[in-house]
């Protein structure tokens, strides 16, 4: 197993506790709408950092494809 597996078996396992934890508090009788504010509130900072590298990564490849266009652009004049 590599380690992006590892990381992403890791995340779905923790967002699958945290939201099976939600499920069974409002079972118990907990108010709906702070589980819910709280539920997603954790789940977008244990998997912030995940997202941060996506969007980094999807920045680069944005930046790299446009840098590619524009000298395609440049070469034709």
């Amino acid at each position: 197993m590599n380690l992006k597996t590892w990381k992403v078996l890791k995340n779905l396992v923790i967002s699958v506790a945290i939201v099976g934890f939600g499920v069974f508090a409002i079972g118990e009788g907990a108010n709906p709408t702070h589980v819910f504010s709280l539920g997603i509130i954790v789940l977008g900072l244990v998997n912030g950092m995940e997202l941060g590298e996506f969007y980094a990564a999807w920045a680069d490849v944005q930046s790299s494809s446009s840098n590619s266009t524009s000298s395609d652009d440049d070469s034709g004049s």
